[in-house]
């Protein structure tokens, strides 16, 4: 839901976004199925993830993709800190499912991958986390939508551009990979190599933040299982 589709619903203008939300949401159904409930909540508890993070690489556009060596090297810092990864999206999408294949071959992190669940099923799973890393795509959006930690990466789309699809906690540690385009005038442009100028370092701190890590693993000690090259080359590691 954007500002521009709830001031049509409403046929007013609306200044606090976050407060109309709020009241929006006491009547949205789309995560009151109980039988789906159970069944999301019972998979959680099968694979015992009780303190688990939604990494969701999958994006409408190819431009606006993070690749494998940033998710990995942001997958093994939650894994340091403690947390779990579930990996959304690898039955419906070449992002997400060649993430997971780089990460069988490296065989060292401690993930999941989602099975084919429908949107209104994943949802009653994003509700459950502690927070969700997405690009800009629609994971992000209900994410925020539902007021769950949330986390966009930006890099051709603009963030500044968008902001009203989003509460102001996402609007606040979203990370906008930095470029000439001014993100204020234009709505998308096609750089392919603006994602990889996001901020690992600023991403980490922004997690640490979100998830109010005490006493975070400092990034500069990773033990440097990860090689980008055998990642792009799909060697195996031993």
């Amino acid at each position: 839901l954007t500002k521009f589709c709830i001031e049509k619903i409403l046929n007013k203008n609306i200044d606090d976004l976050d407060n109309i939300l709020i009241n929006i949401k006491k009547d949205f159904d789309f995560y009151k199925n109980k039988g789906q409930q159970k069944e999301v909540f019972d998979w959680i508890s099968d694979n015992k993830l009780n303190n688990f993070v939604i990494i969701a690489p999958n994006t409408s556009k190819k431009v606006k993709a993070l690749d494998n060596f940033k998710w990995i090297k942001i997958i093994e810092f939650l894994n340091l800190n403690g947390f779990q990864v579930i990996i959304v999206g690898s039955s419906f999408d070449i992002m997400a499912k060649d993430l997971c294949n780089k990460l069988k071959i490296i065989n060292k992190f401690n993930y999941i991958e989602l099975p084919k669940w429908s949107l209104s099923k994943t949802v009653h799973l994003i509700k459950k986390s502690l927070l969700v890393i997405s690009v800009d795509s629609c994971m992000l959006h209900i994410a925020s939508f539902l007021s769950i930690n949330s986390i966009g990466l930006f890099g051709p789309s603009s963030l500044t551009f968008y902001s009203h699809y989003y509460n102001q906690s996402t609007k606040k540690y979203s990370i906008q990979a930095s470029c000439k385009h001014d993100k204020t005038k234009m709505r998308n442009h096609n750089d392919i190599k603006s994602m990889n100028k996001i901020d690992l370092n600023k991403l980490y701190h922004n997690i640490k933040d979100l998830l109010n890590i005490k006493n975070c693993i400092n990034i500069n000690k990773f033990s440097s299982i990860i090689d980008e090259k055998k990642i792009d080359n799909n060697q195996q590691y031993i």
